[in-house]
């Protein structure tokens, strides 16, 4: 049987600058802006670490020493997210010879960093925010765009990148006579074939209507030039009232977990998991902060376990009739 060999395969691998590999992999890649940042700051430190490094220099003994260098600058995740962000696109570059696939491969010998390891911190486990410390945000942020796209994230359970992306092109106004349906096309799942809905409530649509733009196509929210809002924007928004205010500090993103952990509470694990668009209930338990949801069974089982191993009721013998006659009886 012949080999088919495609014309990529007969293109000497050259010699290109890491720049260049980056230009040429976004070329070829339009990803959700949290995952575009991440690769970007992950060349960003190869380039301070390696300024004069390319693709016949860099190798697993760079990566392996850039690891090192990140442990005292970021938490373990995110190092190790830095990491698989460059493994991606040196992958990708090898598929069209852009670099070797020894290259390629000899930088998956890296392992990941592991928890415990004491050169680096842990990041702490993200969770909910008490609703006080967002009643007293609303109250003392004056730009009404920011309280609304937190009180609209708060409802919906929505990232930070999906409040911002709202558009009207994406609402479907008719859905039920009553609510609207948003369903964007550009979300965090949409590479793995997901769709992510929202059901717009009353509240919800009178926050919209407030940023009604003409033009279908543009953003509801806007900043003060005028330009839509990122996420890295919106953040810093939100944490400039806070530090002005001397507020309990929190992110747009634990917003999410309020709304999860509050839709278990009162609806259920499934309801919740739907509103926050996972594809596995493993997922939305990271979301859901309440240490009574999951334990009403086993606790009818210690219930059970109480009346059966309890001891028998002493019995009841009359009382003498002396004391009766003390008391008057």
């Amino acid at each position: 049987m012949d080999t088919i060999h495609f014309e990529w395969d007969q293109v000497p691998v050259r010699t290109l600058s890491l720049h260049e590999i980056l230009e040429e992999f976004f070329k070829y890649h339009k990803l959700e802006s949290r995952t575009e940042h991440c690769i970007k700051t992950a060349f960003k430190r190869i380039a301070e670490l390696f300024p004069n490094a390319d693709t016949s220099t860099f190798g697993k003994k760079n990566l392996y020493l850039l690891q090192n260098h990140l442990t005292g600058r970021y938490a373990r995740r995110y190092i190790n997210r830095l990491i698989t962000a460059i493994r991606r696109v040196f992958k990708w570059a090898a598929l069209f010879n852009l670099v070797s696939n020894a290259l390629s491969h000899e930088l998956t010998l890296i392992p990941p960093l592991q928890k415990g390891d004491r050169r680096c911190r842990e990041s702490k486990k993200r969770t909910n925010v008490p609703e006080e410390y967002v009643e007293a945000f609303q109250k003392h942020c004056c730009r009404q765009v920011i309280a609304d796209m937190v009180e609209l994230q708060s409802i919906h359970g929505m990232r930070p990148g999906e409040v911002c992306i709202l558009k009207p092109c994406m609402i479907d106004f008719k859905y039920d006579g009553e609510n609207w349906l948003a369903q964007p096309e550009e979300h965090k799942t949409a590479g793995k074939g997901f769709t992510r809905s929202f059901v717009l409530c009353k509240r919800s649509q009178e926050i919209l209507k407030k940023y009604m733009p003409d033009d279908p196509n543009r953003h509801f929210f806007l900043n003060d030039k005028g330009n839509p809002f990122t996420p890295a924007v919106f953040g810093r928004a939100v944490r400039h009232v806070i530090d002005k205010h001397g507020l309990q500090k929190f992110v747009p993103y634990q917003l999410r977990h309020n709304a999860a952990t509050k839709t278990a509470k009162e609806h259920g694990r499934e309801y919740a998991q739907e509103l926050l668009g996972h594809a596995k209930p493993e997922m939305t338990d990271n979301y859901i902060h309440d240490p009574t949801l999951g334990t009403e069974k086993i606790q009818k089982l210690a219930v059970e376990r109480n009346r059966k191993f309890a001891p028998p009721p002493s019995p009841e013998y009359p009382e003498p009739r002396i004391l009766r006659i003390f008391r008057g009886a």
